[in-house]
């Protein structure tokens, strides 16, 4: 013998958790970016030097507006340091 309430209260339990999971599945599915690349150069006469104060300042300004760091990447080309590319993601 079957308890209908119990039944019933457990198909109900099933469908709004399927349709929670429909749900999430489909916030996951939207979420958009958009990107930002930001290219910090060396400084001085020969191009060599860094100031890390300086690259932290942007970094965090970034930060501060929302910009998640991805990747930094160096750039260089024939073998010259050129800067350092910093790619930057936020959620739209």
């Amino acid at each position: 013998m079957t308890n209908k309430p119990l039944k019933t209260k457990l198909l109900l339990i099933m469908d709004i958790h399927k349709i929670y999971c429909t749900f999430k599945i489909k916030s996951i599915m939207i979420k958009r970016f958009e990107y930002k690349t930001v290219i910090i150069e060396p400084k001085g006469f020969w191009g060599t030097k860094y100031e890390p104060a300086d690259i932290d300042k942007t970094l965090n300004q970034y930060g501060s507006e929302g910009w998640e760091l991805v990747t930094a990447e160096s750039r260089d080309y024939g073998g010259s340091f050129y800067g350092i590319i910093y790619t930057f993601k936020r959620e739209l």
